[in-house]
């Protein structure tokens, strides 16, 4: 496995090492967590940036030569042509490699030209299927300690993956509710389970869609508010209200995140709720009391997910709205 930085700092320089000092004691914390093994290390610039500001290795967009114009764009702007063998370099190093953690925004940059923001602990893939997980670099820990355990996961999930030949994502069956029949069916089968997860997706103070998952392979998406209007005409409408209402005061183990959001709804609905409800939010934070408690965080530290936010079509606002 090849563990990716982006720069050295002037420690590391001065001891000729990859990392050193406090962030390599933090990084060796976390890499005995997560029972790190053979690895290797490659540094993409080999020297500081100008001001120690990671986006003097860029042309301001503005401000960039057309000889640098085509040279590969970050959101800094364009790499400045002195780099490009470094960044060629690092990108050679890589494609040895079966899987590579990149620590810090601009090795996953260099890689796969997405954002550590976006995509922090999930997989992605660089030149014929290398794998790539991205993870905070340990300068960062330093600023925020609480980002230790996270890193720390981010290490072990690398590691783990790095062990098997191909990584295998979860295969997911989708099934829209298209009349009275389908929902019939759908609560029959979700009976049969004995327990399902809900989630509902609200706009403009209302109720658009529910979603119910039996298991982890399968949901069954109820629609009820569609571009601005009811999807259903009055009365159907409100024979599936019904079995929204038997399920969720059915004695079925219940699960959700956040779940007070989604019952408030559906309380103002009339919904009558059998509890308890199950909430991972909660038990999430009751573990590891540091960490963030949305969703695509704890998607991507407890399940091999890709980032779901960033496939949403629209708007970045509304791409990266909070999970409700």
């Amino acid at each position: 496995m090849l563990i990716l930085l982006d720069y050295p700092s002037s420690q590391d320089l001065k001891e000729k090492k990859d990392i050193s000092g406090y962030p390599a004691a933090l990084f060796n914390i976390a890499a005995k967590y997560a029972g790190l093994g053979s690895h290797q290390f490659h540094v993409i610039f080999p020297e500081l940036p100008q001001h120690n500001n990671p986006n003097n290795f860029f042309h301001k967009k503005k401000d960039c030569p057309l000889d640098d114009a085509g040279n590969p764009r970050h959101k800094a702007g364009y790499l400045k042509s002195a780099y490009l063998p470094h960044y060629h370099k690092a990108r050679e190093v890589a494609a040895t490699h079966n899987l590579v953690l990149a620590m810090g925004d601009l090795s996953l940059w260099c890689l796969t030209g997405e954002s550590l923001n976006d995509h922090r602990g999930t997989i992605l893939y660089y030149d014929r299927g290398i794998r790539v997980i991205a993870t905070h670099h340990p300068r960062a820990l330093i600023k925020q300690q609480s980002l230790l355990p996270v890193v720390a996961m981010d290490m072990k999930k690398a590691w783990l993956e790095s062990l098997k030949p191909r990584s295998v994502f979860p295969r997911r069956h989708i099934h829209i509710v298209e009349s009275l029949g389908d929902m019939d069916a759908a609560v029959e089968d979700i009976y049969k389970a004995g327990e399902f997860a809900f989630d509902i997706e609200t706009s403009n103070q209302q109720i658009t869609m529910i979603c119910f998952a039996p298991s982890p392979t399968k949901v069954y998406v109820l629609p009820i508010w569609f571009h601005s209007q009811d999807f259903w005409d009055e009365a159907t409408e409100l024979q599936m209200w019904l079995r929204v209402q038997k399920l969720m005061a059915s004695p079925l183990r219940k699960v959700a995140h956040n779940s007070v959001y989604d019952l408030t709804y559906l309380m103002e609905m009339g919904i009558k709720i059998r509890f308890p409800v199950e909430d991972t939010m909660l038990k999430s934070h009751s573990n590891e009391i540091e960490w963030l408690k949305s969703l695509g965080f704890l998607g991507s530290i407890y399940c091999n997910e890709k980032s779901w936010k960033v496939m949403r079509v629209g708007k970045v606002k509304d791409r990266n709205k909070k999970d409700e």
